[in-house]
């Protein structure tokens, strides 16, 4: 009988060991699932598909200030929204909001508003676009109380920046962003929105200045491996709005507000295999009148306001001189005054071609004048006046003729311009991947690939892999199906309100 006891007392202490044993494992595996999965392969491991956590990014231009062409930056305010599906966060959430919602009617009725979509099947309607934004709103408004109260954050949260942003300056309503919880069609999902204003870097092409338009871009970057966590469009609304009524404030451009197309206008997806880059173009073109009166009309004038030192008789040769210098001297200062309206660049624009094209032809009336006063014979000065100012006319002409014809070239030309891609740490010449593989800065030719979904840097090895694009939602059906999930199995899942 004794023997038997100890039999049995060994085995229960064995089971308390071997549970001891796992409860550090069960442990760490829950911290894992706090955070999204990582392939093992990357860490030294054996290689696991496993699917990434996938972002839905949102943004919205709500208005840009101010584009200033010498420095190549613009002002604007944009809205960002990222969304993600949690577990974890959600029982945090669950045990935060009965405490605020057992103590106010108002609060709780915030929180049934916030849970109308747990169950709905969602299109991509406007109706639906308004009873998501009204369900996140009021999930929003809970997590100003829940915040106050209980300094609620998510567990995790996507480290999502802005390369090409600097001197931002957050909403004061916003702050650094709201983080709030939702439930729609039976997927319980974290809601980060934020709203700023900052200054954007653009590097401009300048070649038609000042028949030119530009694509401001904006830029968001995800500092998470591609396999680990990626950007992709909305779930559940478009994935980028120009909002049309903030952009009168500019007198010297004209957006464009309209037709956004993922492609041409914006595009989500993988660059250089280290992150996932997100990219909108605003389209900008430049108003002309500005120039025409202030600077082309200008020196027009200072071209041919000589013509009329012909009127000072022959005799009094450096009285035509005089007037011809001084009107040159007089374009000189207007050009060095117009410097101020582009950035140096090292490359001429039209509007260069344009004064330096009035210097020359000042410079060959100079000439003229000089060649008329060489022969001592008046009987032949007349002659050889009339001779010169036709001459000189017919050149002028040619030259104003010409630069029409490129001037409307450079029109038809940006007009058919598909669009650049350029920001500050795309130019970084000391950019090296993050796993170690030193890369070149990347090119116009490869900014403009990005757009088209073309891969950046292109050898053997990346040819044997696909990469994944993402297409834009329309407004009536959703683009990819795989975004959707099935609803009848998972509406049990979130607590009713």
């Amino acid at each position: 009988m004794a023997t038997d006891d100890l039999v049995t007392l060994g085995l229960e202490m064995t089971e308390e060991v071997n549970q001891a044993d796992e409860e550090p494992e069960m442990k760490k595996d829950e911290e894992i699932k706090r955070f999204p999965s990582a392939p093992t392969g990357f860490a030294g491991g054996s290689n696991v598909d496993v699917e990434p956590l996938e972002i839905g990014f949102r943004l919205l231009v709500l208005g840009m200030d101010e584009i200033d062409t010498s420095r190549e930056q613009f002002l604007a305010q944009i809205f960002v929204e990222c969304l993600w599906e949690s577990e974890e966060d959600w029982d945090r959430w669950i045990e935060h909001v009965n405490k605020l919602t057992s103590a106010s009617k108002i609060l709780r009725r915030e929180w049934e508003h916030s849970m109308a979509l747990s169950n709905f099947q969602m299109t991509m309607e406007k109706e639906c676009h308004k009873m998501y934004q009204e369900s996140v709103r009021a999930a929003c408004c809970l997590s100003n109380h829940l915040g106050r109260r209980t300094n609620w954050r998510p567990v995790w949260a996507p480290r999502v920046q802005f390369p090409n942003a600097f001197n931002r300056v957050d909403d004061k309503s916003w702050k650094d962003g709201v983080h709030c919880m939702t439930c729609i069609e039976g997927k319980k999902y974290v809601v980060h929105r934020q709203q700023f204003t900052a200054y954007f870097n653009e590097p401009l092409e300048l070649e038609s200045f000042p028949f030119d338009s530009q694509d401001f871009g904006i830029f968001a970057m995800c500092l998470h491996l591609p396999e680990k966590v990626r950007l992709t469009p909305h779930f559940f609304m478009p994935t980028v709005q120009i909002i049309g009524d903030g952009f009168d404030t500019i007198p010297e451009w004209n957006i464009v507000t309209s037709g956004t197309k993922e492609g041409r206008d914006w595009r989500i997806s993988t660059y250089r295999h280290d992150f996932t880059a997100f990219l909108v173009q605003i389209k900008g073109i430049r108003k002309r009148g500005f120039y025409f009166i202030n600077v082309l009309l200008v020196q027009f004038l200072l071209v041919w306001i000589p013509l009329f030192s012909f009127c000072v008789p022959q005799e009094e040769i450096q009285d035509r001189f005089a007037l011809v210098f001084t009107m040159l001297l007089a374009a000189v200062a207007h050009q060095i005054v117009t410097e101020k309206y582009v950035p140096i660049i090292n490359y001429p624009t039209w509007l260069t071609y344009y004064i330096y094209g009035s210097f020359g032809l000042q410079i060959l009336l100079i000439s003229a004048i000089a060649w008329v006063g060489e022969n001592e014979n008046h009987e032949n000065w007349i002659m050889r006046e009339k001779n010169v100012i036709i001459g000189w006319a017919l050149i002028a002409l040619l030259f104003y003729l010409c630069m029409a014809l490129r001037a409307y070239a450079l029109v038809l030309r940006e007009r058919k311009k598909f669009g650049q891609v350029n920001a500050g740490w795309l130019e970084d010449q000391n950019f090296a991947s993050l796993r170690g593989n030193n890369r070149r800065s990347s090119s116009v030719v490869e900014r403009k690939r990005f757009l088209n979904g073309d891969s950046a840097n292109a050898n053997k090895q990346d040819e044997k892999k696909s990469k994944r694009l993402y297409t834009m939602f329309t407004d009536t059906d959703f683009s990819n199906s795989s975004m959707q999930s099935p609803r009848s199995d998972l509406g049990a899942e979130c607590p009713d309100p």
